[in-house]
């Protein structure tokens, strides 16, 4: 839909995440309910349940139009059409959620016509939010409010990936932003394979 303003959609999922982050942070994992969906690892929480129930009432009064997925509520049988639809895994990470490991977020995107066009995804215990519109460019905005981009435009294998898309980013000051990606992806709190 051409008269969607992928800005304020982007906008207003940011919002929703950092508010799903609160939601996050408050339970006591030791203390929640939790059960199985599919089999027995496939784990879901009283607030993994109670974050999508937010999201998605957040999402609905904000854009009526827009088709809502969530995880939690997903059917087998259902599947993303062509109209626009937010997807939404509300505690993405779930099995590190319930053990206090620091690696789940909230993952909020954006499909239309069955591709990928703005999405959010926001790691609480680390204050990580990672934001992108389709065409835009990626970003990263870390505790401080410092962003990184990630737009490589075109690829030089002969550069490092993880360096590459950090220096890519910014014509200057690339010293610094190859540090704060390096503080993130290399310090060992996060791995990605390359």
């Amino acid at each position: 839909m051409a008269d969607l303003n992928l800005q304020a959609i982007h906008d207003e999922l940011i919002q929703v995440a950092y508010e799903a982050g609160k939601m996050m942070l408050a339970a006591n994992p030791a203390n929640i309910d939790t059960g199985t969906k599919l089999n027995s690892v496939d784990i879901v929480t009283e607030v993994d349940k109670g974050v999508e129930k937010m999201v998605s009432t957040r999402l609905s009064a904000a854009f009526p139009s827009i088709s809502f997925m969530g995880e939690e509520t997903y059917k087998p049988g259902m599947r993303i059409g062509p109209e626009p639809t937010f997807v939404v895994d509300p505690i993405d990470g779930t099995t590190n959620f319930i053990h206090s490991f620091p690696d789940a977020c909230i993952s909020l995107g954006l499909a239309i016509e069955r591709k990928a066009t703005v999405g959010v995804i926001y790691n609480p215990w680390q204050d990580l939010l990672y934001t992108a519109i389709k065409g835009q460019g990626a970003y990263m905005t870390r505790a401080g409010g410092r962003m990184a981009g990630g737009n490589p435009g075109t690829w030089d294998p002969a550069l490092e990936e993880r360096v590459y898309l950090a220096v890519r980013g910014a014509p200057s000051g690339q010293k610094e932003l190859v540090e704060e990606f390096w503080g993130v992806i290399g310090d060992g709190r996060l791995d990605y394979p390359v």
